[in-house]
């Protein structure tokens, strides 16, 4: 179970549940550098030079 804090408000009728936990650091990092235009050459670059955080690979 994940402990989580409770929505600062409170809707009659509709109780509030958390859906998913928070990303993790640096989970969506290569996505978002994409979506700003970043090449995977300028990519590799910042990871190499430690500019942008990855998490480590599971697999």
């Amino acid at each position: 179970a994940t402990t989580m804090v409770a929505t600062p408000v409170d809707f009659h009728g509709t109780p509030w549940e958390a859906r998913s936990t928070a990303p993790e650091l640096g989970q969506h990092t290569l996505e978002v550098l994409a979506e700003l235009g970043r090449t995977e050459a300028e990519i590799a670059s910042m990871v190499a030079t430690g500019v942008v955080f990855l998490p480590e690979d599971d697999s």
